[in-house]
């Protein structure tokens, strides 16, 4: 048992981002925080621009929560270490006398060997979201003999560890299988763009009377991503009436031009200013075209794949170790191919069969949206604040 003579402050560190870096995520989280009535309050440690971006629910913002903003470094250098150990020490004294652990909402390899010294000196419980520095795991082999060492060092302190979504912590758990006590699993937060609440109400479609089918791939162009193929796609179909293409996201003319294509290959502007115009192009999607790699989001989650189950819309994508993870989980959100050549010829050759699988796949698309609810993922997010 807690000391009940302990506050119910929850103290949240944002440690990393500045201005709008992450913004969407923390302001979802701190949203489902600040909807328990649990907490006396909520103290909210970050950048002061970053403090200024966070979209929070606004009922609750004057009820329970204290904005304190922090120095943030850009650089995030040892040379940091002295101002980082001044915050992060006045923090964990700050939260001594509450019943909760500190969350801190992001990290770096720098960041969590201070706060892993800061637990072991103050002996004080903290939550870290992983979703940062794990990516290396996959970039720098000499960088997971390190980060081993350090989660070893650290299994005697009081630090529970959180990735997002069950196929991360499965990935997660073979490369250090130290942490098999100390690893938890959330999703992220499925919200709709109004303030009513956060489950998106579906999408009439008119494709299927049409015969005219939206062609549509979204987020940051890269080619480690395989976000050339789609251009590709897109020069092997332009010639066909049955299809039209658009993109959620910016795409540089220059790269166009390298593949012999322009602008009006598009159905919407290819410079994206708002989440606002990203969601409405998105929306008009009739199938979601990804090429990721095989992979690709194995240490990490697909902002993407939550875009897709917000506006139900079917995926057709090469095999990656993600979506295979989900369909296996789900049932069949879309289709996947071996190759590109596949994949092709299957949008080559679809007629009224292929769209009506479209029900039977928004019908699991529906179902996987319950895990990302918000009541849910407060339900999981509560459990890990209140273990012992």
């Amino acid at each position: 048992m807690r000391n009940s003579s302990k506050s119910k402050v929850l103290y949240v560190l944002e440690p990393l981002c500045r201005g709008y870096q992450h913004s969407q995520f923390n302001g979802d989280y701190l949203s489902v925080l600040l909807s328990n009535k649990e907490f006396d309050q909520i103290v909210f440690f970050a950048e002061k621009d970053h403090l200024n971006s966070v979209p929070i629910d606004q009922s609750f913002v004057h009820r329970i929560i204290d904005f304190r903003p922090i120095y943030v470094s850009l650089t995030h250098r040892w040379t940091d270490i002295f101002s980082n150990i001044q915050i992060l020490f006045r923090i964990l004294m700050i939260s001594k006398n509450s019943k909760y652990p500190l969350l801190t909402l992001s990290c770096n390899k720098f960041l969590f060997v201070l706060l892993g010294l800061c637990s072991l000196l103050t002996r004080k419980s903290i939550i870290i979201f992983l979703h940062n520095f794990i990516f290396e795991l996959d970039k720098r082999p000499n960088y997971l003999f390190n980060l081993k060492s350090i989660f070893r060092f650290f299994k005697i302190s009081k630090m529970k560890y959180i990735v997002l979504g069950d196929f991360v912590k499965q990935n997660m758990l073979l490369i250090l299988p130290d942490l098999r006590s100390n690893l938890y699993s959330l999703d992220l937060i499925l919200r709709e763009e109004n303030s009513n609440g956060y489950l998106i109400s579906s999408l009439t479609k008119n494709s299927e009377v049409e015969k005219k089918y939206v062609i549509g791939s979204a987020g940051v162009f890269s080619d480690s991503k395989g976000s050339l193929n789609f251009l590709r796609l897109v020069k092997d179909l332009k010639d066909l009436p049955q299809f039209e293409f658009k993109y959620a996201g910016n795409i540089d003319v220059c790269i166009l031009n390298e593949h012999n294509l322009d602008e009006t290959a598009f159905k919407n502007p290819i410079r994206v200013q708002t989440n606002s115009e990203y969601n409405q192009i998105f929306s008009t999607f009739d199938f979601l075209i990804l090429f990721y790699p095989k992979f690709l989001y194995r240490l990490g989650f697909s902002g993407i794949f939550l875009d897709l189950l917000k506006h139900e819309i079917p995926l057709v994508a090469i095999h990656n170790d993600f979506f295979d993870f989900y369909f296996s989980k789900y049932g069949k959100l879309g289709w996947l191919f071996e190759d590109y050549d596949s994949l092709l010829n299957h949008l080559l050759i679809m007629d009224d069969s292929f769209v009506s699988e479209i029900e039977i796949i928004k019908g699991n698309i529906r179902r996987a949206r319950k895990d990302f609810d918000a009541s849910k993922v407060n339900d999981e997010l509560m459990d890990v604040i209140n273990l012992e």
